[in-house]
C-alpha cells in the first residue's frame, strides 16, 4: 500500500500551505471487497514539480495516480486542486489537469506530439480544431517533459515502459 512516506520529493498536506492550484489529497483512501487497496494517505504537490512515486508492485501506485485524476473515486478522504475536485465539472477538471495512464488505449500510427494534443480537448471540444494558443500550449508540455526531440516523430504506440509519453 501506498503511504505519504513513499512519496518522493512531495511535501506533508497542510490547509495553510496548500498553494492554489496544487493537486492535494487528504487522508484518501481506496478499500474494495472489505479490502485496503490504498491506505489513507495524505499529499501535496506543488505545481511544477517533479515528484516519484515508488513501491512495489502492487502497493498502490496507479491505485493512487487514479484517484487523483478523478479515474477512481477514493472511498475515504478529499482530493483538492484548489478546492475539493469533486466540486469541479468534468471539462473544468480535465482544463486544470491530464491523466496519461502509462498503458494507453490503441493509438495506432499516433506520434508522441498527436497523442499529448488530445489534452487540449477540454478547449476546443468534438468539432473544434487545435488553434496556435494550443499548439503553443503542446509545445510547452513536450518541453517542460523533454519529449520535444526524441518523442515528437515517434509513433505513440511504439514507446514503452520508462520511454512511453508522459
Amino acid at each position: 500500500m501506498v503511504s505519504g512516506a513513499a512519496l518522493a520529493g512531495s511535501t506533508p498536506w497542510r490547509e495553510s500551505a496548500e498553494p492554489a492550484g496544487s493537486l492535494s489529497a487528504e487522508t484518501m483512501g481506496v478499500v474494495l471487497d472489505g479490502r485496503a487497496i490504498l491506505a489513507p494517505t495524505t499529499l501535496a504537490l506543488r505545481r511544477g514539480a517533479v515528484t516519484g512515486i515508488i513501491g512495489h508492485n502492487g502497493s498502490g501506485k496507479t491505485t493512487l495516480l487514479r484517484c487523483l485524476a478523478r479515474q477512481l473515486t477514493p472511498t475515504s478522504g478529499v482530493v483538492s486542486l484548489g478546492g475539493p475536485v469533486a466540486a469541479l465539472g468534468a471539462r473544468a477538471f480535465a482544463r486544470r489537469l491530464a491523466y496519461l495512464p502509462q498503458h494507453t488505449p490503441a493509438s495506432t500510427g499516433l506520434t508522441a506530439r498527436e497523442l499529448v494534443a488530445f489534452g487540449r480537448y477540454p478547449w476546443h471540444g468534438p468539432l473544434g480544431r487545435v488553434g496556435p494558443q494550443g499548439e503553443a500550449a503542446i509545445d510547452e508540455a513536450m518541453r517542460l517533459s523533454d519529449t520535444t526531440g526524441w518523442l515528437t516523430a515517434c509513433r505513440a504506440a511504439s514507446a514503452s515502459g520508462a520511454g512511453s509519453p508522459r
